[in-house]
């Protein structure tokens, strides 16, 4: 499985810098580091899931569009 998180309140930012824009591998070492990301976190105003869905839908998108870029290299 491949994950990530965003932190939407007043702004929407990948709680995980290094993360940022992509998904990543679920392993032990990663969910841990989510962990510690998550402990972090400090509630701030107004929430705006809509920039945050925004943000996760362009992602998954951008996923697709490169995995079906990598099918099309292997089987062409």
């Amino acid at each position: 499985d491949y994950v990530n998180i965003l932190n939407y309140s007043e702004t929407t930012s990948y709680i995980v810098p290094c993360f940022e824009k992509q998904l990543v591998q679920a392993t032990k070492e990663n969910i841990h580091i989510f962990k510690d990301a998550i402990d972090r976190l400090e509630p701030n105003g107004k929430t705006q899931l809509e920039q945050a869905l925004l943000i996760a839908f362009e992602l998954l998108n951008q996923v697709k569009h490169q995995n079906i870029i990598i099918q099309r290299k292997y089987f062409f």
